[in-house]
């Protein structure tokens, strides 16, 4: 699972710089969309990745085993 699906909070660019750069590009031309994107960005990370849930998360995987 990526942690950021492509449009949505972010871009994964797979393959170097240039394709991080050339995946960017647009962004030069719409602060708005870049606002969008980074707002969508921290509200996925503050609701998937804030320690609370990566620990209840990490407990579910580890009760599996016990």
């Amino acid at each position: 699972r990526s942690a950021c699906a492509r449009g949505a909070c972010g871009y994964v660019a797979p393959g170097g710089a240039g394709s991080l750069a050339d995946a960017l590009r647009p962004l030069l031309g719409s602060p708005e969309e870049g606002l969008r994107l980074g707002e969508a960005g921290r509200r996925r990370a503050e609701t998937e990745y804030a320690l609370p849930v990566v620990m209840k998360k990490t407990d579910a995987v580890l009760a599996r085993f016990i």
